[in-house]
C-alpha cells in the first residue's frame, strides 16, 4: 500500500535529482508512476536560482546526474542537447566528471540506480518514445 511505499522513501532525498530517485523507488517497487501536465504548480524562482551563475545551476545537474548513477553517455547527449539552447549547460558535464574524479558518493540502493540506467539506454528512451507518440496522437 502506499504507507509501505511511503517508509521507504522517508527522509527523502533532498537535493537536486530527489524526485527521480523517489519514481526509481516506486518502479523498483512496482508501482506506477506518472506525469500530471494539467495539475498546475508554481516555482517561485528558477531551478537553481539560488545556487548563482547558470554555470553553477548545470554543474549542480552533472554532480545530481553523478548521484543518481546516469550512465555517462547518456549524460553526454543530454548536455549537448541542453547546450543548444544555453551554452553554460557544459558545466553539467564538468559537475558529473568533477564528482566522478572526487570519488563522490552515489545513492546508496543500486537496484534503484540500476533502473535509472535501464531507463536510459537507447531500446527503452525508444519505446518511452513511441509510448508518448502514441498517446498524444489518441489526444491524451
Amino acid at each position: 500500500d502506499r504507507r509501505e511505499w511511503l517508509e521507504h522513501v522517508v527522509p527523502p532525498v533532498e537535493r537536486v535529482g530527489g524526485d527521480g530517485i523517489d519514481g526509481g523507488h516506486a518502479s523498483v517497487r512496482g508501482w506506477t508512476t506518472k506525469m500530471l501536465p494539467d495539475l498546475d504548480f508554481y516555482h517561485h524562482r528558477p531551478l537553481g536560482a539560488r545556487d548563482g551563475a547558470a554555470t553553477a545551476r548545470w554543474r549542480t545537474q552533472g554532480e545530481a546526474a553523478w548521484f543518481m548513477g546516469y550512465r555517462f553517455p547518456y549524460l553526454l547527449f543530454r548536455t549537448l542537447y541542453r547546450a543548444r539552447r544555453d551554452r553554460a549547460a557544459i558545466a553539467m558535464l564538468a559537475g558529473y566528471l568533477f564528482a566522478a574524479a572526487r570519488r563522490d558518493e552515489r545513492y546508496e540502493q543500486p537496484e534503484v540506480r540500476a533502473y535509472i540506467r535501464h531507463r536510459q539506454t537507447l531500446r527503452a528512451l525508444a519505446d518511452r518514445a513511441l509510448r508518448r507518440a502514441r498517446t498524444s496522437l489518441a489526444g491524451g
